[in-house]
């Protein structure tokens, strides 16, 4: 499985239902794509495994974020760059690429997503994971599609807004989903808007542009 994170429920459903176990893996187009990934012997649930043989990583420090860093690679599958209009090869710094995405490993080199650098909203000076927030609805509502967005406020800075599919969700579910998950009430959205779809991209991503653009 890959593309996006692998929900618990559907791991289950796959496992109760076929008694298949589905394998989480990490990959970038840029890589070919395949990165990192769990192996039927080398399993860790909510991971995506370990690296594949010959990649090298290192983690950056974001300014700003103090959870997770962002994961660099380098390995003989990794692209030469991106050709720039004047013929150029640009994307690489030093034959590592920064992948965007913040990442955690463990001590048996096992890493987990934890979301994008982009993806963060500054909300009075503070730092705060949009996908944290879409966890949180996730937690509440899990049938349902939801994405957070960042958008300006004259007060704070950015607010969040959360934009769902489910027509009963509320903000009060939302904030006691975060006192489960131990997640920071700043990640609880301060909007909700419904729609009956989320737009996506051709990958069926959501495109998050989109939302952003309303």
């Amino acid at each position: 499985a890959g593309a996006e994170p692998l929900r618990a429920e559907v791991r289950h459903f796959w496992t109760e239902r076929f008694g298949l176990r589905l394998l989480e893996g990490y990959g970038v187009t840029e890589a070919a794509p395949m990165v990192a990934g769990n192996t039927p012997a080398l399993l860790k649930v909510g991971t995506v495994g370990r690296l594949l043989p010959g990649i090298e990583a290192r983690l950056v420090s974001i300014e700003g974020i103090a959870e997770g860093k962002e994961l660099w690679i380098r390995g003989p599958n990794l692209m030469f760059g991106y050709l720039s209009e004047g013929g150029a090869e640009v994307g690489l710094r030093d034959g590592w690429y920064p992948t965007g995405d913040l990442v955690e490993r463990d001590e048996e080199g096992f890493y987990r997503i934890l979301g994008r650098v982009r993806r963060f909203a500054k909300i009075a000076g503070e730092m705060v994971s949009l996908d944290v927030s879409e966890r949180l609805a996730e937690c509440a509502r899990p049938q349902a599609s939801h994405a957070a967005v960042a958008v300006a406020s004259p007060q704070r800075g950015e607010e969040i807004v959360l934009v769902t599919t489910d027509p009963l969700l509320t903000l009060a579910e939302l904030r006691q989903a975060a006192e489960r998950l131990g997640a920071s009430r700043l990640a609880v959205p301060s909007r909700i808007l419904r729609r009956t779809t989320l737009p996506r991209l051709p990958n069926q991503k959501v495109d998050y542009c989109a939302l952003a653009s309303e």
